[in-house]
């Protein structure tokens, strides 16, 4: 039980900043972009999931993270993000913090995934043999 709640800890950050930001922009005169609205649906979607099945949510906390990470949400009124190219290919943009929290939730939660990709590939290796 305690493992759970450390790997469900970068969701309840995430969803801290989400309300955060919400209230920031509701009682304020910030608007509310595309990304913070798709932001809020998929927090609340990866709310619900964390009630049907654990594995699933913890998955998809990761897709909310990376997706934050190049900029397609947005956890914060204000976004700051970098981007830089690679032999004249640019990159999508980077918000900084997305990008720390998506690394927090990777450190959280690697020994975790790597098992479940390791189950993952056991139980095909299994269904091929039969």
């Amino acid at each position: 039980m305690k493992k759970k709640i450390i790997n469900g800890l970068p969701y309840c950050i995430t969803a801290a900043l989400l309300l955060y930001c919400w209230v920031n922009i509701l009682v304020t005169d910030n608007a509310a972009t595309l990304k913070h609205y798709a932001a809020l649906i998929l927090m609340l979607a990866n709310g619900i999931v964390y009630f049907k099945s654990y594995k699933w949510a913890v998955l998809f906390t990761g897709v909310v993270l990376l997706l934050a990470t190049v900029n397609l949400l947005s956890f914060y009124v204000a976004t700051q993000t970098f981007w830089f190219g690679i032999a004249g290919v640019q990159m999508p943009e980077i918000q900084y913090w997305s990008l720390l929290l998506f690394v927090v939730y990777a450190v959280i939660n690697y020994n975790l995934l790597v098992d479940w990709y390791l189950d993952y590939k056991e139980s095909r290796k299994a269904d091929e043999e039969r």
